[in-house]
């Protein structure tokens, strides 16, 4: 784990532990992957702009995202989806002051929950220690495809120099 990333974890922890109500836990997991997806873009872009100085939208960055590898090709990507997901719960809370309860459940139906992780919660705090855990996931998924992928470079890079 590198410096930054394990600096971003501890804050990811801190504000997603921090936030007591459904509506702001998505806002802050919204910005929080939209932190990694720009260190994604100015880490493989062949640009030397940063991601956040254009103006692009969420959704967006998420093609930018796809096209530099961050996302599956495939339309299965299950992590796109959380992500344009948390994207429009966002959009409803930003432009409605609410959200549909249908996003929210099609976000939860979207996580691997193999061991059933998330029913084991109880009832009246689910929702939101769901969207806590979901977010974390997210995050740290697209943090793992970030460093592999950075890794992978180098040990490219490595190979060229040693002329195998």
């Amino acid at each position: 784990m590198t410096q930054d990333t394990d600096k971003f974890s501890k804050l990811l922890l801190e504000q997603v532990k921090g936030a007591t109500h459904v509506d702001l836990l998505i806002i802050k997991g919204h910005i929080l992957v939209e932190y990694v997806m720009n260190k994604f873009i100015d880490t493989f872009s062949k640009h030397n702009q940063a991601a956040q100085d254009i103006r692009f939208t969420f959704y967006q960055k998420i093609q930018v995202c796809k096209i530099l590898g961050l996302f599956y090709s495939n339309e299965s990507d299950r992590l796109e989806q959380q992500v344009l997901i948390l994207n429009k719960l966002r959009n409803e809370i930003a432009h409605k002051l609410s959200f549909k309860r249908s996003l929210l459940e099609d976000l939860f139906r979207h996580y691997p929950d193999e061991e059933n992780v998330l029913e084991r919660f109880k009832p009246k705090t689910r929702d939101l220690k769901k969207l806590r855990w979901i977010i974390v996931y997210i995050c740290a998924f697209l943090l793992g495809r970030l460093d592999g992928k950075k890794g992978m470079q180098q040990t490219l890079s490595e190979l060229e120099k040693s002329k195998l």
